[in-house]
Formats: C-alpha cells, sequence, structure tokens
C-alpha cells in the first residue's frame, strides 16, 4: 500500500462525507490504470478510518489494494486540493474490479471518467482476455477463433483462444467504421497466450489524433502461494 500523508477535505469533499453516517460501507479489491494520462495523487475514503492513498499509473495496472465503497458509489479525492475528483457507481455483485481512468473536458475543466472491470475469473480469465470498447461507436474484433462486436462503454471477457500456433499464437483483429459508415481495419496483429499471462484491450479515441485506437495491457498472472502441509 502506498504511504498515506493526511490531507484537508475540500468543500466538495466535506459535503460528499457528510452523507457517510448513516451510509453503507463495504471493502472491495481494487486495481487501477490509467489510459491516456494519470491523474494527480488521490485518496479514496470511506470517512476518517478508512483512507486510502491511490497512485494511478499510465502503462500497467496496478497492484491489488483494498479500497472502500460508500452507499455502492466509489469516491477519489485530489491528495493535494482535497476536492472530489471522480466517483462512480460499483455494484454490490463486484467484489473485485480494475478502474480505468480516462481523462475528459467537461464546461472547459478537467474531468475524469472511470470505467470499472469485474476482476473475477469469470470476466477476466488467465489465459484471456477483456475487450473494453471505448470508442464513440460500435467496434468489430476477432480473437483467435471468436468474432464479435462490441457496443459503446460495453466491455466483456474471453477466455484463451483455442486454435493457436505451435507457438501459442493467436490472430487479434479490430475493426472500426469510417464516415461511409464501412468497417475499417484499425488493428491486426498476434498475441502469445498463456496461462500466465492475460491481455486488457481497450479501443477509444486518441485525443490527440481523433483517430480510434486500442491499446494493450499485459497483466502477468501471479501464483498462489502453496498451503501449508501441517
Amino acid at each position: 500500500m502506498i504511504p498515506f500523508r493526511k490531507f484537508t477535505l475540500g468543500l466538495s469533499a466535506l459535503l460528499a462525507l457528510s452523507s457517510l453516517v448513516q451510509a453503507e460501507t463495504r471493502a472491495l479489491e481494487c486495481r487501477f490504470l490509467a489510459l491516456e494520462e494519470a491523474p494527480p495523487a488521490l485518496v479514496n475514503t470511506a470517512g476518517e478510518k478508512n483512507q486510502v492513498a491511490v497512485k494511478v499509473m499510465r502503462n500497467r495496472i496496478s497492484d491489488p489494494m483494498e479500497c472502500y465503497a460508500v452507499d455502492g458509489k466509489l469516491n477519489f479525492f485530489d491528495e493535494k486540493s482535497g476536492e472530489l475528483l471522480t466517483s462512480t457507481a460499483v455494484p454490490a455483485k463486484i467484489k473485485k474490479a480494475i478502474f480505468i481512468f480516462v481523462k475528459g473536458n467537461q464546461g472547459g475543466k478537467t474531468a475524469w471518467k472511470l470505467f470499472p472491470i469485474d476482476n473475477t475469473e469469470d470476466s477476466f480469465p488467465a489465459g484471456g482476455t477483456h475487450v473494453v470498447n471505448l470508442h464513440a461507436d460500435e467496434i468489430r474484433f476477432i480473437l483467435g477463433q471468436t468474432k464479435e462486436v462490441l457496443k459503446p462503454n460495453q466491455s466483456k471477457g474471453f477466455e484463451m483462444p483455442t486454435n493457436r500456433d505451435d507457438f501459442n499464437m493467436a490472430p487479434v483483429a479490430f475493426q472500426f467504421k469510417n464516415s461511409r459508415d464501412e468497417w475499417v481495419n484499425g488493428k491486426e496483429t498476434s498475441y502469445r497466450f498463456l496461462p500466465t499471462s492475460r491481455y486488457l484491450l481497450v479501443a477509444y479515441i486518441d485525443p490527440r489524433s481523433s483517430r480510434p485506437r486500442v491499446k494493450t495491457f499485459k497483466d502477468t498472472i501471479r501464483p498462489r502461494a502453496a498451503a501449508q502441509v501441517r
């Protein structure tokens, strides 16, 4: 866990916390990732006793840490200013999640959005892939033998492709619609699929070029500690 230094709550934070007296607080396992640009140092809080320092990185998914949802919402405050930076609803069924931070603009000011991914084996299996569509339109993709279309703000997990070559490689391709409503290739490659790793694939609009892109994040599966035999 990142060392936490005490911070002073801003007005928006005080207003957000004023409802915590009778609020329901629950802990969940969180991991974090920034799509293009990382937010400032954050604090996730559920009252004075449950305050967790959070550092979000651009190029890799953070290690698991415990964070707290209040009345079904995960709140993040700017560690420096104490202002509420962003929040997101987390369904009660989700116990483990990866949160993607996406920088946007609202009323001429920086605004951060969060996209939660259920980080259980059913949703993001070892050796498999989880595809997220943060593009403004549908995407079409191929993962090994699987062909599927995802709507905007939809995500889905997939098992390891069964049809792989001698090097455990399988094709991966993404298509986007152009201005004439035609499917065009956006990315074509092959990935090596192993039970010791998995891929998070995020389709989105590059803020610099305004063109659709796909970014790949590889996550290594850490082996569980063996049970001690008495």
